[in-house]
Protein backbone atom coordinates (compact mmCIF):
# COMPACT_ATOMS: atom_id res chain seq x y z
CA UNK A 1 0.00 0.00 0.00
CA UNK A 2 0.92 3.84 -0.77
CA UNK A 3 2.13 6.22 1.75
CA UNK A 4 1.66 9.62 2.13
CA UNK A 5 0.66 12.18 4.46
CA UNK A 6 -3.09 13.28 5.30
CA UNK A 7 -3.47 16.66 3.55
CA UNK A 8 -6.37 19.59 4.00
CA UNK A 9 -7.43 18.67 0.67
CA UNK A 10 -8.10 14.76 1.78
CA UNK A 11 -10.42 16.14 4.59
CA UNK A 12 -12.47 18.94 1.76
CA UNK A 13 -12.66 15.90 -0.66
CA UNK A 14 -14.02 13.56 2.23
CA UNK A 15 -16.64 16.31 2.51
CA UNK A 16 -17.48 16.60 -1.04
CA UNK A 17 -17.97 13.08 -1.19
CA UNK A 18 -20.47 13.38 1.91
CA UNK A 19 -23.56 14.02 0.43
CA UNK A 20 -23.46 11.71 -2.68
CA UNK A 21 -26.73 10.34 -3.45
CA UNK A 22 -25.20 6.57 -3.91
CA UNK A 23 -24.39 6.64 -0.10
CA UNK A 24 -28.11 7.72 1.20
CA UNK A 25 -26.44 10.05 4.48
CA UNK A 26 -28.63 10.72 7.27
CA UNK A 27 -26.47 13.33 9.08
CA UNK A 28 -26.66 15.95 6.28
CA UNK A 29 -29.33 18.49 8.45
CA UNK A 30 -26.25 19.62 10.40
CA UNK A 31 -23.82 20.47 7.61
CA UNK A 32 -26.37 21.63 5.68
CA UNK A 33 -26.74 24.17 8.34
CA UNK A 34 -23.54 25.14 9.75
CA UNK A 35 -21.25 24.85 6.91
CA UNK A 36 -21.40 27.79 4.45
CA UNK A 37 -22.52 26.87 0.82
CA UNK A 38 -22.69 23.09 1.77
CA UNK A 39 -26.95 22.99 1.74
CA UNK A 40 -25.89 24.08 -2.04
CA UNK A 41 -23.84 21.92 -3.26
CA UNK A 42 -25.82 18.77 -1.66
CA UNK A 43 -29.18 20.02 -3.20
CA UNK A 44 -27.12 20.24 -6.79
CA UNK A 45 -25.30 16.44 -5.53
CA UNK A 46 -28.52 15.57 -5.11
CA UNK A 47 -29.17 15.84 -8.57
CA UNK A 48 -26.67 13.69 -10.34
CA UNK A 49 -28.01 10.11 -11.38
CA UNK A 50 -27.11 7.41 -8.88
CA UNK A 51 -25.18 3.88 -10.02
CA UNK A 52 -23.05 6.31 -12.24
CA UNK A 53 -19.35 6.59 -10.97
CA UNK A 54 -18.35 9.02 -13.27
CA UNK A 55 -20.72 11.33 -13.16
CA UNK A 56 -20.16 11.19 -9.45
CA UNK A 57 -16.74 12.02 -9.44
CA UNK A 58 -17.28 14.28 -12.74
CA UNK A 59 -19.69 16.42 -10.11
CA UNK A 60 -16.77 16.09 -7.00
CA UNK A 61 -14.05 17.69 -9.40
CA UNK A 62 -16.31 20.62 -11.14
CA UNK A 63 -17.91 21.62 -8.07
CA UNK A 64 -16.86 23.36 -4.98
CA UNK A 65 -18.53 24.23 -1.08
CA UNK A 66 -17.61 27.72 -0.98
CA UNK A 67 -17.13 27.00 3.44
CA UNK A 68 -14.51 24.58 3.14
CA UNK A 69 -11.18 25.40 1.63
CA UNK A 70 -7.78 23.79 1.57
CA UNK A 71 -5.49 26.58 1.86
CA UNK A 72 -2.26 24.66 1.66
CA UNK A 73 -1.26 20.93 2.51
CA UNK A 74 -1.91 22.16 6.49
CA UNK A 75 -4.65 24.26 6.78
CA UNK A 76 -7.90 23.50 5.95
CA UNK A 77 -10.35 26.80 6.63
CA UNK A 78 -13.77 26.44 7.68
CA UNK A 79 -16.57 29.09 6.95
CA UNK A 80 -19.26 28.60 9.09
CA UNK A 81 -23.05 30.43 8.91
CA UNK A 82 -23.12 30.40 12.70
CA UNK A 83 -20.80 29.95 15.55
CA UNK A 84 -20.56 26.51 16.61
CA UNK A 85 -18.63 25.28 19.52
CA UNK A 86 -18.81 21.75 18.60
CA UNK A 87 -17.35 21.64 14.97
CA UNK A 88 -14.26 20.28 16.39
CA UNK A 89 -16.61 17.21 17.21
CA UNK A 90 -18.55 17.18 13.87
CA UNK A 91 -15.52 17.37 12.31
CA UNK A 92 -14.14 13.95 14.10
CA UNK A 93 -17.25 11.89 12.72
CA UNK A 94 -16.58 8.66 10.83
CA UNK A 95 -18.25 10.01 7.53
CA UNK A 96 -16.09 13.08 6.88
CA UNK A 97 -12.85 11.71 7.91
CA UNK A 98 -10.00 12.76 5.38
CA UNK A 99 -10.37 10.52 2.23
CA UNK A 100 -7.11 10.01 -0.20
CA UNK A 101 -8.80 11.09 -3.04
CA UNK A 102 -6.89 8.58 -5.63
CA UNK A 103 -7.86 5.82 -3.79
CA UNK A 104 -11.44 6.31 -2.76
CA UNK A 105 -12.49 7.97 -5.91
CA UNK A 106 -12.97 4.34 -7.70
CA UNK A 107 -15.60 3.20 -5.21
CA UNK A 108 -19.05 4.39 -4.74
CA UNK A 109 -19.27 6.64 -0.96
CA UNK A 110 -20.04 3.79 1.48
CA UNK A 111 -20.48 0.71 -1.05
CA UNK A 112 -19.25 -3.03 -0.12
CA UNK A 113 -16.18 -1.96 -2.62
CA UNK A 114 -14.97 1.08 -0.50
CA UNK A 115 -15.58 -0.84 2.98
CA UNK A 116 -13.16 -3.57 2.08
CA UNK A 117 -10.29 -1.13 0.46
CA UNK A 118 -10.86 1.64 2.89
CA UNK A 119 -7.36 3.79 3.47
CA UNK A 120 -6.29 4.30 6.39
CA UNK A 121 -3.84 6.99 8.32
CA UNK A 122 -3.53 4.28 11.59
CA UNK A 123 -1.00 1.40 12.31
CA UNK A 124 -3.62 -0.80 10.83
CA UNK A 125 -5.39 -1.51 7.31
CA UNK A 126 -8.42 -4.09 6.46
CA UNK A 127 -6.47 -7.15 5.45
CA UNK A 128 -10.14 -8.78 4.51
CA UNK A 129 -13.98 -8.18 5.26
CA UNK A 130 -16.84 -10.65 5.70
CA UNK A 131 -19.53 -8.36 6.12
CA UNK A 132 -21.27 -8.94 9.38
CA UNK A 133 -19.21 -12.01 9.97
CA UNK A 134 -15.19 -11.11 9.97
CA UNK A 135 -13.11 -7.67 10.16
CA UNK A 136 -9.26 -8.89 9.76
CA UNK A 137 -6.64 -5.46 10.64
CA UNK A 138 -3.27 -6.25 9.65
CA UNK A 139 -0.24 -3.99 10.94
CA UNK A 140 1.28 -1.68 8.45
Amino acid sequence: AATRPITAQDFVYAVKRFPDPNAQVSAITYYNALFDGFKEYADEFAKVPTGDLAAVKNFIDTHQISGRKALDDKTLQLTLTRPASDVLDILTLNFVTPLPEEVVSKYFADSLEFRKNYASSGPYFIESLDPGKQLTLAKV
